[in-house]
């Protein structure tokens, strides 16, 4: 007929994890972990009489990894002059949540390609028939199930000068006391 306190620590001693939480007087424990909280962590949860009596239990809590989708998508170009292939044009990002996850982009228009985070001109694009590319750019995952992202950017085409004048060398002859 005692009455019991209840303490939850770390292994050690050591305080819970930051995302965690104990309320003793209900023997709960919650949190909401990250994705840096991935893993076993391992606690004590001890048991005290009002005599000072203890007895311990190990806890053991795992977190597992649930895949996030890539965010913070973003192509650092916004313009490109016109008849230009074969070149980078700008280069790509995004971020996954999931430290081991790799990205895979696509195109919505096949004249880009993406060659390591760079995103390459295959065909070239020309001012006086379109002054603007729409683009998506999708990144997905390498998660389990693999989750995308996209990103829709217009593309101003620049206009170039394409045809400088040419002029060729000319030879006149004019004879005296007659009009040109």
């Amino acid at each position: 007929n005692t009455t019991l306190s209840w303490s939850l620590l770390g292994t050690n001693g050591r305080p819970l994890p930051t995302w965690m939480q104990f309320d003793p007087a209900s023997r709960r424990f919650w949190g909401v972990p990250k994705n840096r909280d991935v893993g076993t962590t391992h606690l004590v949860l001890t048991a005290t009489d009002t005599l000072g009596e203890q007895a311990q239990v190990p806890v053991q809590i795992t977190v597992q990894n649930l895949n996030d989708a890539p965010t913070a998508l973003s192509l650092s170009t916004r313009e490109i002059p016109e008849n230009l292939v074969g070149r980078p044009v700008g280069r790509v990002s995004a971020q996954d949540p999931d430290p081991n996850d790799t990205i895979t982009w696509t195109l919505s228009d096949n004249r880009f390609r993406i060659i390591e985070n760079e995103l390459w001109l295959f065909e070239a694009l020309d001012y006086e028939t379109e002054q603007n590319v729409r683009l998506v750019l999708t990144a997905t995952d390498s998660g389990n199930p693999p989750l995308s992202s996209s990103l829709t950017t217009d593309l101003r085409v620049v206009n170039i000068n394409e045809f400088a004048p040419k002029v060729s060398p000319q030879n006149f002859e004019m004879r005296s006391g007659t009009a040109a």
